[in-house]
């Protein structure tokens, strides 16, 4: 298994590789979702941006965020709890990780002419989860 990290647009033209990072799925949700965060930080924030969000973390506008999921929890019905293997950054184009399992080499390139990469996706639970 592994972390995967890829940009994620609505017009896919536009992307020359949606492959954004890998990590080692040692790393905990927390780490990632930090990672996350500073690379979608210093590709689309200048400097003096970023500088502004270091002194006062709440003025970023794109922090990232855990997915969620819904679940039947003892005493309060049905929440949305936070899905800690899903984590989004930024918006159009935006960053999506997640734990993928079998991450390999594929077939052709990238625009960019990297090789493609193909992965399984870990699909969440089946919904609601019932912590009753």
């Amino acid at each position: 298994m592994a972390w995967l990290v890829t940009w994620v647009t609505a017009n896919r033209q536009h992307l020359e590789s949606p492959i954004a990072a890998m990590f080692s799925s040692r790393k905990s949700p927390e780490t990632i979702k930090d990672y996350v965060e500073f690379l979608y930080l210093t590709k689309h924030f200048s400097g003096d941006e970023q500088l502004s969000f270091l002194a006062d973390p709440t003025a970023n506008p794109y922090p990232a965020t855990y997915g969620t999921i819904r679940a039947n929890v003892s005493g309060t019905g049905e929440t949305n709890l936070p899905w800690r293997y899903q984590i989004m950054c930024g918006h159009n184009p935006y960053l999506y990780a997640r734990r993928v399992k079998n991450l390999r080499l594929g077939a052709g390139t990238y625009p960019d002419g990297s090789q493609r990469l193909e992965w399984d996706e870990i699909p969440k639970p089946p919904e609601p989860l019932d912590w009753t």
